[in-house]
């Protein structure tokens, strides 16, 4: 299972280089834009995140993706990579992270209640009467 783990943060982190790559490049150098993007971009990432580190609570991945986003449109802002950071975009990122969320979320659910019970096993007490 741990590999499956290693997998899917490979899989998050080669994500979030790609999104960076994509939001601080100049269009010409292949930077895209746009609430669509965003929103494709942090509903993935809201999706992977808690599966790539589930010892994480929901909230602080939230936390977390909300602040990338935030800082990604202030980084556009103020760097003269003529990007320009966009109200829009963020709200885009909140609520794409927070859907990718709760899916994770329905994913998960959905493999717990799918997967067999474990048979339990006869404790030593069990086995003495």
């Amino acid at each position: 299972m741990r590999h499956v783990q290693l997998l899917v943060q490979a899989i998050w982190l080669a994500c979030v280089i790609g999104m960076l790559w994509f939001a601080f490049a100049p269009a010409e150098q292949g930077g895209l834009g746009g609430a669509g993007f965003h929103g494709l971009a942090f509903a993935v990432l809201g999706l992977l995140t808690p599966f790539a580190f589930p010892r994480l609570s929901l909230w602080l991945i939230l936390i977390g993706l909300v602040v990338l986003g935030g800082g990604i449109e202030v980084v556009q802002t103020y760097t003269g990579m003529g990007r320009v950071g966009e109200w829009i975009d963020f709200y885009m990122d909140v609520i794409a992270a927070s859907s990718g969320i709760m899916a994770a979320i329905l994913l998960q659910a959905l493999w717990h209640e799918r997967r067999p019970e474990e048979p339990e096993v006869a404790s030593e007490f069990d086995r003495s009467a």
